[in-house]
């Protein structure tokens, strides 16, 4: 047995205050135990962890881990078993920067499936994974180089029943233009509505969900009425949108991450002049519309789509900062990539707070993330399945 001594915890448990409590955590078979059974436990290793802080696992809902952060023309030059050993230490990367649990919405050559398999194996560190498989787009749509392509309900039919066959958690369906090819408008409608209820028709039938990338209204209206369990980035809706997210309760993974170091730092990941311009030119637009989302109560929650070009793994801390900038808390903004994250993934019985049951999936850091978010990017020690898996909580004890 592990016990946390004397920590400020923030469980993000639904009913508890949005407060740190100063409490002991105990830890038992990789998972979390209530604190009296640690009291007097004979043999348990005790981490005095008085003045520290303590956050559930993160939740990354949005990483492409078989995608290292370099252009398009890199990523596809790379070969499978190369592409395999980066996306194996873009998840050691990933999980020592306190994200624990992790969906990736589009991997490459099935490469994601694998790695979430080895995860779970225990034959190499990493998040737990929520999977996609190869993204689904329209002939020549948004990432049509890294995915597979389709059109027509039956050939999109067909499609995610291949991805749920190799394995899929997820089915990701491309709605919309994006950011990743100068020659491509991010505000250009993609997949129709019918195409994408068959691919969603086919995850929910499977037990599986289904996301969206989607940037205008239309895009997001077609992906909502679809079906589609979430929207990602969601940058441009209307009131009818915002509406229909509210209505169906579909949450929107906004990923301001990747767009902030494409804008700001572009040229230096070799992007094209005029996907910074576009980027540049749009990114108002799109935190504007974000705060009407907020205003109006539609669920969020925390995805970086790092891997893209320009978005470096382990950043989630970008993320939440940017997301407190635009009108979160910081508490809403934690939530956002901790319990409504595990909520929309189906997993809040195992993650996305603290609570006896649970995995002990958690973060301990030195300052209080509540006053700076950016206290989450230097986590003290982070544990997963119960063990310490990234940085030093200190000495243990035995009594």
């Amino acid at each position: 047995m592990i016990v946390l001594e004397g920590a400020h915890v923030l469980t993000m448990h639904p009913g508890d205050v949005a407060a740190w409590q100063d409490t002991d955590l105990a830890v038992s078979d990789e998972r979390l135990v209530a604190p009296a059974a640690g009291a007097g436990a004979p043999g348990a290793v005790r981490h005095d962890l008085a003045g520290r802080y303590i956050v559930p696992g993160l939740i990354d809902m949005h990483c492409h881990l078989t995608n290292s952060a370099g252009t398009v023309e890199a990523t596809l030059a790379q070969s499978i078993p190369e592409r395999s050993m980066r996306a194996a230490r873009n998840a050691a990367v990933t999980l020592a920067s306190g994200v624990t649990t992790c969906r990736d919405p589009g991997g490459v050559g099935h490469v994601d499936i694998a790695l979430r398999d080895a995860i779970a194996q225990g034959l190499v560190e990493g998040p737990t994974l929520r999977i996609a498989g190869r993204a689904i787009a329209m002939t020549g749509g948004h990432g049509w180089f890294l995915g597979v392509e389709g059109d027509g309900p039956e050939e999109i039919r067909k499609l995610a029943r291949t991805q749920i066959k190799a394995g899929a958690d997820w089915i990701k369906l491309m709605a919309s233009g994006g950011f990743a090819d100068p020659h491509e408008d991010p505000q250009a409608v993609q997949l129709d509505r019918d195409e994408m209820a068959a691919g969603v028709g086919e995850a929910h039938k499977a037990g599986r969900k289904a996301a969206a990338h989607a940037h205008p209204a239309q895009a997001m209206r077609n992906a909502i009425l679809a079906g589609v369990d979430t929207v990602e980035h969601a940058s441009f809706p209307d009131g009818e949108c915002i509406d229909l997210l509210l209505e169906r309760r579909v949450a929107i993974c906004p990923t301001f991450t990747i767009y902030h170091h494409m804008k700001e730092r572009g040229p230096e990941f070799g992007l094209p002049a005029a996907v910074g311009d576009v980027t540049r030119r749009l990114w108002d637009r799109k935190v504007e519309c974000f705060r009407r989302c907020l205003e109006a109560g539609v669920r969020v929650v925390a995805g970086t789509d790092s891997g893209s070009p320009g978005g470096h793994h382990g950043d989630l801390a970008t993320e939440l900062e940017l997301l407190v900038r635009f009108g979160m808390t910081p508490y809403e903004a934690l939530r956002a990539a901790t319990h409504e994250a595990a909520t929309v993934l189906g997993m809040e019985a195992e993650v996305g707070s603290l609570a006896a049951g649970k995995r002990a999936d958690l973060v301990v850091l030195e300052g209080d993330p509540l006053r700076d978010p950016g206290a989450l990017r230097r986590p003290l020690a982070v544990m997963k399945d119960g063990r310490f898996v990234a940085g030093d909580p200190g000495p243990g004890r035995s009594r």
